[in-house]
């Protein structure tokens, strides 16, 4: 069992969704996936200025739509967050599932144009694979 890097993300600009280098696939019926989220370049006075949502959004190969799950805050900090999500019925029985991670910054202090003063933090996202489980083939996704 090991962890699979899925890319770091920095966003600099407010309220833009932006989603992970890498897509993920889980096709069992059973698994609840976990992930690691872990915050870089985070400087002290970060931690209570701003703070990111992060979600899943979900290709339905069958309807060919983009399914988000609700949003969690994630805040600046040096301790990575382990969360494991728990994937709706209705698409368990879909069969074979795309993950498109995302992230959407957001700031308690902002300027008009949308942009905070402080440096760029980003999240590395890793995501828990056992040898046993290898990637399926993953379907074209529009975005």
């Amino acid at each position: 069992m090991t962890w699979r890097d899925m890319g770091t993300v920095t966003p600099i600009n407010l309220g833009q969704w932006m989603t992970f280098p890498v897509p993920t696939a889980f096709a069992e019926a059973d698994v609840s996936p976990t992930y690691k989220i872990a915050c870089t370049n985070v400087t002290p006075s970060e931690r209570f200025r701003t703070f990111c949502w992060f979600r899943f959004l979900f290709y339905d190969p069958s309807s060919e739509a983009l399914l988000p799950l609700p949003a969690f805050k994630v805040y600046p900090s040096d301790e990575p967050l382990v969360r494991v999500i728990e994937v709706p019925q209705t698409l368990k029985d879909a069969g074979a599932i795309v993950w498109l991670p995302q992230i959407q910054k957001r700031s308690t202090r902002r300027n008009l144009a949308g942009t905070t003063s402080e440096p760029p933090w980003g999240i590395n996202l890793q995501e828990w694979r056992t040898a046993a489980n290898p990637l399926p083939n993953l379907p074209p996704i529009p975005i």
